[in-house]
């Protein structure tokens, strides 16, 4: 398997998380991960406060590392399971 057949499921992982946040954190995360912005700019973009929109990402972040975690620990039981089972 070639390290780009490797990576589709991840990113297929990621992109469904990504559409389980709140529009606003969406937003936020491709103004700034897949646009280019700086928090500067995208917080303009977004018409909100600078520190509203640094809560938007930081909000956003969060739950992308615990969605991503939570997907790792269930995808090792059903490893295991697999492989036990």
């Amino acid at each position: 398997m070639t390290e780009e057949q490797e990576e589709k499921p991840e990113l297929t992982r990621l992109n469904g998380l990504l559409t389980q946040l709140e529009p606003h954190h969406q937003e936020a995360v491709r103004l700034v991960y897949f646009s280019g912005y700086t928090h500067a700019e995208a917080h303009k973009v977004m018409n909100v406060p600078l520190g509203t929109f640094k809560s938007y990402i930081q909000q956003a972040l969060k739950r992308l590392r615990s969605g991503y975690n939570l997907l790792l620990v269930l995808g090792g039981i059903v490893l295991i399971a697999l492989i036990y089972g």
